[in-house]
């Protein structure tokens, strides 16, 4: 099975990584960033993950604590390009 991600376009996305879940089906080219939170954060998934576009992989158990970082990130980049 296959979900489009929304139908409005949001610059930035985060997703879940569920194993044998649905797949995720985005627009590049109207998603400028996608961040992983996962579970399972075994190599390979963050390859793919990477490969087709994420701009983050974090591990839920290690990592929940970067989303915050992640995020402000992004919004102190969007803030240096808009001025």
């Amino acid at each position: 099975m296959i979900i489009p991600v929304l139908d409005s376009y949001p610059e930035e996305i985060l997703l879940p990584l569920i194993p044998n879940g649905p797949q995720v089906q985005m627009n590049h080219a109207l998603i400028s960033t996608v961040i992983v939170l996962t579970n399972h954060p075994y190599a390979l998934y963050r390859k793919k993950c990477l490969q087709v576009g994420a701009k983050f992989f974090l591990d839920k158990s290690n990592e929940f604590e970067k989303v915050g970082e992640v995020l402000q990130g992004l919004i102190r980049d969007a803030d240096r390009q808009a001025e």
